[in-house]
């Protein structure tokens, strides 16, 4: 009988990001639910139970109730403190402070602070990266290798009309059925929670490649800063797992083939650019390899299979211009999607330098 402790392969995961990354918790800051401090260049974000305390000790609950009912999302809570008279730097109501990176004052509308998408925290307030993440960016990239590898088996699958590919039935034929799929056989652990000074705040950008330059969008991200490791823990049961389909080796070449992938549908971005930053099929550093993109913002072709489905790029962009035409005609996707489909990047501004989001590198040690 095979013991118990030989029937798990288990791996120290360090997720390093490259640029920084956004995992959303769904919440979203206006300007009554923080303070930003342009002097320190950080935003102090409201804990909430120590406003409601200084309230109630000045009498001014139904008060600043009123202020919001009236004001909505346009409150602003350094105004208010202002019209009460509070110094709200001798306040201490603050849940925890975020950097704000190359974050600058600015009278362009587009670019002054605005609403705020917090990244996801655990119980304790504290940041750490989901497991669910990890997992689903793995699974995309497996599914993209073994249509890769297997083109023939898989061209059946492919319509032009993008919206009736059915995704479920190529997953059952790479992975099985869900009641007996073989992602039963791969565990992921969430992150241990890490500080909150490992967070940066970032303005998105949209790179549309017929402009000159990226446009900024009244988008603030809270974002794991770039080169704040992580770490996860991942567990293969290898009585789950089938023909020994988990390996380290072959997860990690999905990984790299599907960054490969996206670099290529990316490229076209590159020419309009002279110092467009680090596209992800560049080494960043030395030591580390781009071979993930993760999170939000981190762009349509980290999420999707179509690339590699359809039989050539030439065929995915004519198809996947058609769907958006029909979905967001007002982009104008049929005149503008040439080379690419989507024809805009999400990108952020770093000193500069447009990079984009969700660069990671992934490293698998077994233990």
């Amino acid at each position: 009988m095979k013991k118990i402790k030989d029937q798990y392969t288990k791996y120290k995961l360090t997720l390093t990001p490259l640029t920084p990354v956004f995992i959303g918790s769904g919440e979203t800051l206006n300007k009554t639910k923080y303070y930003y401090d342009s002097a320190q260049r950080i935003i102090n974000v409201v804990d909430e139970k120590k406003l409601i305390d200084l309230l109630s000790r000045s009498h001014l609950v139904d008060n600043f109730s009123e202020y919001l009912l009236n004001n909505g999302n346009r409150g602003n809570l350094v105004n208010w403190f202002s019209e009460k008279r509070i110094n709200i730097d001798s306040v201490n109501i603050w849940k925890y402070q975020l950097k704000t990176g190359t974050l600058k004052d600015n009278r362009d509308p587009k670019k002054q602070l605005n609403e705020i998408k917090t990244f996801i925290k655990g119980p304790n307030g504290l940041p750490y990266i989901p497991s669910s993440s990890l997992k689903g960016a793995i699974r995309t990239a497996l599914l993209a290798y073994e249509i890769l590898n297997n083109k023939s088996k898989y061209s059946g699958f492919f319509n032009k009309d993008i919206s009736k590919i059915n995704i479920r039935k190529i997953e059952e034929e790479a992975f099985d059925p869900i009641s007996n799929s073989i992602f039963r056989a791969l565990r992921i652990a969430d992150s241990k929670e890490f500080g909150g000074e490992n967070l940066i705040l970032v303005q998105r950008y949209d790179y549309p490649i017929h402009k000159k330059e990226p446009n900024p969008m009244p988008m603030f991200l809270e974002c794991l800063n770039a080169f704040k490791p992580v770490e996860l823990s991942l567990i293969i049961d290898e009585e789950q797992n089938k023909n020994k389909y988990f390996t380290m080796e072959k997860i990690e070449k999905a990984l790299k083939l599907f960054v490969e992938l996206q670099a290529q549908a990316m490229e076209a971005f590159r020419k309009n650019i002279s110092e467009f930053g680090y596209m992800i099929d560049d080494e960043y550093d030395e030591k580390l390899d781009c071979n993930m993109c993760l999170g939000g913002a981190s762009g349509f072709w980290s999420k999707t299979i179509v690339y590699a489905l359809a039989p050539d790029s030439q065929t995915a962009v004519q198809s996947l211009k058609e769907l958006f035409d029909r979905k967001f005609r007002i982009h104008k996707h049929l005149l503008l999607d040439k080379e690419v489909s989507p024809h805009a990047m999400k990108m952020i501004n770093d000193n500069g330098e447009y990079i984009p989001i969700g660069l990671c590198n992934l490293k698998m040690e077994e233990q």
